[in-house]
C-alpha cells in the first residue's frame, strides 16, 4: 500500500501512459510515480472531485467543490490558472474525444464545453482553457462522458435521468430512464456503440 492522503479521497486518474496517478482529497494534490510507487508531486489544492491529465501528460487539471477549475504544470510544479467553472460543485470532468478541451457539469445543472489553449505568462506559453459552450439542463449534473467518435455527450442527472446530446451542437438527442437513483458511474464503449450507467 502506498502512504496516501490524510484525509478522504476524492478523485483517482492513471496517465495515459500509465506512469503516474493523480489523487485529490480536501486540500491537496498528490501525483504518484507508478513504477517506484512513490509520491513525486504534493501541491496544495482546493477540495478536489475530480481530477484527470491533460494531453502530453504534463498538466493536471482538477475540478474543486468550491466550482474551480485549477490547473496544475507538472514542470514548474505549480498551479497556472484558477477559473470559475460552476456555480457550486463541479461532480463531473471528462477529455473531448480528440483531446481539445474537457467537459465539466456540475451542481448548477450546467454542462459546460471547454477548448484548451495556449497562453503567454512569464514570456512561457502555458496551457489554459476557455469556456466553448454552456448547456442548462433541469437537474444536477452528476457524471458527463464523451464518445470516442465525437459524436455524442452523455449526461447523467440528479433526477435519475441520463440525457443524451449531439456534441457538435450540444442540440438535445434523447432520454435514457431506468434507475431508481441517480447515476454516478457512467462510460461509453470504446467503439461508442454501448453506453453503460450504474447507480
Amino acid at each position: 500500500s502506498w502512504d496516501g492522503h490524510r484525509t478522504a479521497i476524492r478523485s483517482l486518474k492513471f496517465s495515459s501512459d500509465d506512469s503516474m496517478l493523480a489523487s485529490t482529497c480536501k486540500n491537496e494534490l498528490k501525483i504518484w510515480n507508478t513504477r517506484s510507487m512513490k509520491c513525486i508531486r504534493n501541491l496544495p489544492c482546493e477540495y478536489g472531485l475530480k481530477c484527470l491529465f491533460a494531453p502530453g501528460n504534463k498538466h493536471v487539471i482538477v475540478a474543486t467543490k468550491q466550482g474551480n477549475i485549477l490547473i496544475y504544470d507538472l514542470v514548474i510544479n505549480e498551479m497556472i490558472q484558477k477559473c470559475i467553472g460552476h456555480e457550486g460543485e463541479i461532480y463531473s470532468m471528462c477529455l473531448i474525444a480528440d483531446g481539445t478541451g474537457i467537459v465539466t457539469g456540475g451542481a448548477d445543472s450546467c454542462i459546460k464545453i471547454w477548448k484548451f489553449n495556449l497562453k503567454m505568462i512569464d514570456d512561457i506559453k502555458q496551457l489554459c482553457i476557455t469556456l466553448k459552450k454552456a448547456v442548462k439542463v433541469q437537474d444536477e449534473v452528476l457524471a458527463v462522458v464523451c464518445s470516442n467518435d465525437g459524436k455524442y455527450l452523455a449526461a447523467s442527472l440528479l433526477d435519475s435521468t441520463i440525457q443524451v446530446f449531439f456534441f457538435d451542437t450540444m442540440k438535445f438527442y434523447l432520454t435514457l430512464f431506468g434507475h431508481k437513483l441517480p447515476a454516478f458511474g457512467m462510460d461509453i464503449s470504446s467503439d461508442s456503440k454501448v453506453l453503460v450507467t450504474g447507480s
